[in-house]
């Protein structure tokens, strides 16, 4: 896929100059001590992303705690450290399910093992579910529900079924990773894919993007080809990402209004079954009200 022309040329460089830099991570020579590389890779993009992201997104490490299930340890936490509490320790944290919107793995190159530790990740991930209780916006919503009843005649007593979405998952690697090696791993997989596969994938150095879409019965797994402007996509789908997994008070920009996409298409795509809850919030009329994490 690539972009309109009448890209704004500023903005356009500033994610290009953002990739190199983070790509010649992986060629320093302290790369050639794994313990100190990975550290300097993970704080990197760490930095990166608190330039970026809303202030409202604490970025941290460490790992992430439901009532039921636990992570592993998790390279990036993106986290709401303005509404939650976390459990500081030397080097890391532990954060609570309801407070963590995404969790982001850091890889220096692409290879099969290396994504199979992302994907083992990214499982114990989606099984953490969120207790928190209502939002602004869900009792914005029920409110707006109840007075559709009100206006249209319907019967009263209805009210929606509020469904949290899984924590976002995404991965980065800085070497590597073909849209073709990409998708012999996912056709391998499909049936688990929307169980074990992050939600967004970079491989930054090919510039080639891997994105979950959910559609009403399905989900898609789409690979394109973003060349030099991989990072933007990334971070477009991340925003997204972190979006849907939180509850807003102004409208959200739309970075791809600033890219205007010249070839939708992507060089990949496959259909999988859809086994958690989609990632946004979700409401359906009860006749009885139901909360599910």
């Amino acid at each position: 896929m690539k972009l309109a022309p009448n890209t704004p040329e500023k903005i356009r460089d500033y994610f290009r100059v953002k990739a190199k830099q983070l790509a010649a991570v992986a060629s320093l020579p302290i790369c050639d001590h794994s313990g100190l590389a990975g550290s300097h890779r993970e704080q990197v993009q760490r930095i990166y992303l608190r330039e970026i992201l809303p202030k409202r997104f604490e970025i941290g490490r460490g790992m992430v705690y439901g009532v039921e299930h636990r992570s592993y340890e998790a390279d990036i936490v993106v986290w709401d450290s303005i509404q939650y509490p976390s459990l500081p320790m030397a080097d890391h944290s532990l954060y609570f399910a309801e407070s963590v919107r995404a969790v982001m793995e850091c890889k220096s190159r692409w290879s099969v093992s290396e994504f199979h530790d992302v994907q083992i990740k990214a499982a114990a991930i989606h099984k953490i579910k969120k207790y928190a209780s209502l939002s602004l916006a869900d009792e914005v919503n029920i409110l707006k529900e109840q007075l559709g009843y009100v206006r249209f005649g319907r019967r009263g007593g209805d009210v929606p079924v509020i469904i949290r979405p899984p924590i976002g998952t995404a991965c980065v690697f800085l070497k590597g990773g073909t849209a073709n090696s990409i998708a012999e791993v996912a056709e391998a997989s499909a049936e688990s894919l929307d169980e074990h596969w992050p939600d967004i994938t970079l491989t930054l150095g090919k510039g080639i993007l891997a994105v979950k879409v959910y559609d009403s019965d399905c989900g898609r797994l789409e690979i394109h080809n973003y060349g030099k402007d991989a990072l933007f996509a990334f971070t477009c789908e991340l925003l997204a990402v972190l979006t849907n997994r939180a509850a807003q008070v102004e409208g959200e920009i739309d970075l791809w209004s600033y890219f205007p996409k010249t070839e939708a298409s992507p060089v990949f795509s496959l259909k999988f079954p859809v086994k958690f809850p989609r990632p946004t919030r979700r409401f359906r009329p009860m006749g009885v009200f139901h909360f599910e994490p």
